[in-house]
């Protein structure tokens, strides 16, 4: 049984009616005649109230989400009763879309319908399930509560931050696409494939210059170029232990994950052919480089599940995977995180001996609490120790991409917010140098 205010109200009354007639009239009779009347209007507020079946209850959401986005659930309750309602309802939602069971509170008029909204965060991928819906009912005299648990059980997938591509999508068709931070592809002058001529300005490089539309023309004329299409972008995804390292509420893979799918996304819409290698101590997927929204759709299918492991990449493993696989020239886009020099060692070992046939980009995510301990001035002995592990880590990480920059290789270190945009500007970057 719940009791309400007014229910409690109500009975410190029957006591305080009590002491005061209790030297005049038997107490326990007095007692007991308060609390007969108030079960009284307690049934009778009890009956009024609806059942179960005079309600219907619906659950809208987004499905699938996306890691790291907000996003409304609705809940719609109708009242099939001339009864004015005044419900309770807690919603039970999995723990990796919110830290508390969302509670909403609603007023139904007789016959009517009302929707109340919460908000989720996903924190992590997969296939999760809403549980039952807790339901009480205050009867209309605000004394009897009745509780019912309705079988609303539903399920719900978390994808990567599919949001992102919209977002891009959205400002690439309104011709706005310099408000997503990224820079747009198609800017003359560049590139390798040849697109119209114009005029020359003092910016152009002479080597560009067309000399027979200009001797026709009588002023000078250059060749524009846009980049080249049907290129090959491989996304490799380190699954091993050093991305399972949390920033906020998600970790370093998800990170990655949301970054290439964006790129590849914007790879594949300027034609450029995509592919996907997961590892770790061994090579868990791949995907054949190809392009258009049906390869997106299907690393996006393989991507929402993947899960990190406790285990040491096999970069070695991984690239002598691709080369039987892949022969074109690619740009190796390799999402991992570089911490100890032993370990980057293959990685560098043959990024060096692919250079003359692939580009490398090593994506890392910079952890910027660990900058923030390097930079710090430490005010006790922890964090002296804090602070010598923390610039030590820093210095070999700046070792490692030192080192694998002399030998051609891309480097992308930013904290996680700029990771998406950092990577797709350097793509772009590529593209229009023509260095693939």
């Amino acid at each position: 049984m719940v009791f309400t205010p007014v229910f409690l109200v109500l009975a410190s009354f029957g006591i305080v009616i009590t002491i005061l007639l209790g030297r005049t009239y038997p107490p326990v009779t007095i007692l007991a005649i308060c609390e007969a009347f108030l079960l009284f209007i307690y049934l009778i507020d009890w009956f009024q109230i609806p059942k179960l079946k005079n309600l219907q209850f619906e659950r809208h959401y987004d499905n699938p989400l996306s890691l790291g986005s907000t996003h409304q659930v609705d809940l719609i309750v109708r009242n099939h009763s001339s009864i004015h309602l005044n419900t309770i309802i807690r919603d039970d939602v999995p723990l990796t879309l919110s830290d508390t069971f969302p509670t909403v509170n609603m007023t139904i008029p007789p016959w009517g319908e009302k929707s109340k909204s919460y908000s989720v965060s996903p924190t992590r991928r997969g296939d999760y399930e809403f549980g039952n819906l807790s339901i009480r009912i205050k009867g209309p005299l605000g004394i009897a509560v009745r509780q019912f648990t309705l079988h609303a059980k539903s399920s719900i997938t978390v994808y990567p931050n599919i949001v992102n591509l919209s977002i891009y999508d959205l400002a690439v068709k309104k011709g706005r696409i310099l408000e997503t931070g990224i820079r747009p592809l198609r800017m003359y002058g560049q590139g390798s494939d040849f697109e119209s001529l114009r005029s020359y300005t003092p910016d152009d490089e002479y080597r560009h210059i067309n000399w027979k539309a200009t001797a026709r023309r009588g002023e000078p004329i250059v060749q524009q170029y846009q980049a080249e299409k049907n290129q090959n972008v491989m996304i490799f995804l380190d699954t091993g232990r050093l991305m399972t390292a949390q920033i906020g509420k998600i970790s370093k893979l998800d990170y990655a994950l949301n970054a290439a799918l964006l790129i590849g996304y914007v790879a594949s819409q300027h034609g450029d052919n995509i592919g996907l290698i997961l590892f770790a101590d061994d090579v868990q997927l791949f995907v054949p480089p190809k392009r258009g929204k049906t390869q997106i759709r299907e690393i996006l299918q393989h991507l929402y599940s993947v899960s990190p492991s406790l285990v040491e990449p096999d970069f070695a493993r991984a690239f002598r995977f691709f080369s039987t696989k892949v022969h074109k020239r690619s740009l190796l886009l390799i999402f991992t995180d570089l911490v100890e020099s032993e370990m980057a060692r293959p990685l560098t070992a043959y990024l060096a001996r692919f250079s003359r046939q692939h580009l490398g980009l090593v994506a890392m995510i910079r952890d910027m609490d660990m900058v923030g301990i390097a930079e710090s001035f430490p005010m006790n002995l922890d964090q002296v120790y804090q602070k010598a592990v923390a610039s030590t880590l820093l210095m070999q990480r700046e070792r490692v991409t030192r080192t694998l920059e002399r030998h051609g290789t891309l480097i992308v270190d930013v904290p996680p917010a700029a990771l998406t945009g950092s990577l797709v500007e350097r793509y772009l970057e590529v593209k229009l140098r023509g260095r693939l």
